[in-house]
């Protein structure tokens, strides 16, 4: 029986360079119209926390559409394969979707019950604001959406495909931290907790063989963090529900950089890694 799957003339390694090169251009490109059309200041470009929740909504959702643009042209003129295959089925897909979100609201909530018990950080006011909330889950779906695409649909993916497992999610992992390598107040442990994330967010997708459950959980983290609680993301300031106040800045708490860049944030994303294989185990997938 002959095998009539076409073949890629580009080796996955050459396509992958190539893609994150193409992601970086035409999402700036894109993103760059964004600031445009919402400030037409383009000292705001390097500055999103200068504008709101709405604004950064825009700039991200047509930013988005460049990242898709991107990854759609390469998975089908470079990979000959289809969209679907990236992990795009939702049959049977929500409980993955619901345990991601709970993920990382646990995560993220448990580590700000024991911030608090510690005295590492003080809440001082509660302000629910609605308008908040809806562009808050907008802005960050998507952001994880195209960040999910990209490092988990396209990259990892398409690793599987040549190497170990391990190896490809361990790479994966390491090429989002440096798509992060511009955020402020980026330090080595944030970096660490970087490369975790993608782990964390790498085993979802290879376990479930779909793109929801890290979309799922890379948009609560982003969001409860944010929008929610009063932490940096990836040293990023945005409004939030509750406002903290942190007394002394140090590697317990975060910092500037946020619970992102905390060693209780290292402890539990290691637990949680953990705690994905022992639930998916039976699977042997790796």
């Amino acid at each position: 029986m002959t095998n009539n799957k076409p073949i890629p003339i580009l080796p996955i390694g050459v396509r992958i360079i190539l893609i994150l090169i193409s992601y970086v251009f035409v999402s700036g490109l894109f993103g760059l119209f964004g600031y445009l059309i919402v400030d037409g200041n383009l000292n705001n470009f390097s500055q999103p926390q200068n504008l709101s929740l709405k604004q950064n909504f825009i700039c991200q959702g047509i930013g988005l559409i460049g990242t898709l643009l991107v990854v759609f042209v390469f998975r089908r003129c470079a990979d000959l394969k289809s969209i679907v295959s990236m992990g795009f089925s939702l049959t049977n897909k929500v409980k993955d979707i619901v345990l991601g979100g709970l993920t990382a609201i646990f995560i993220i909530c448990f580590g700000t019950v024991i911030l608090v018990v510690f005295n590492q950080i003080s809440i001082i006011s509660i302000d629910f604001d609605r308008s908040d909330f809806i562009y808050g889950i907008l802005l960050f779906a998507t952001i994880s959406l195209g960040e999910e695409v990209l490092c988990r649909g396209y990259i990892l993916n398409n690793l599987m495909d040549t190497m170990n497992k391990k190896w490809a999610l361990i790479i994966t992992s390491c090429i989002f931290a440096l798509l992060h390598s511009f955020n402020d107040n980026l330090n080595w442990l944030s970096i660490l907790n970087l490369v975790l994330a993608g782990i964390l967010l790498g085993s979802t997708y290879i376990y479930t063989k779909n793109i929801w459950y890290p979309i799922s959980l890379h948009l609560f983290w982003n969001f409860i963090q944010a929008c929610v609680f009063d932490y940096n993301v990836s040293g990023i300031n945005i409004n939030s529900f509750v406002t903290f106040d942190i007394s002394v800045k140090n590697i317990f708490n975060g910092g500037d950089f946020g619970f992102e860049g905390s060693i209780l944030c290292t402890f539990l994303t290691v637990i949680a890694i953990i705690l994905i294989h022992l639930l998916y185990r039976k699977k042997h997938v790796f």
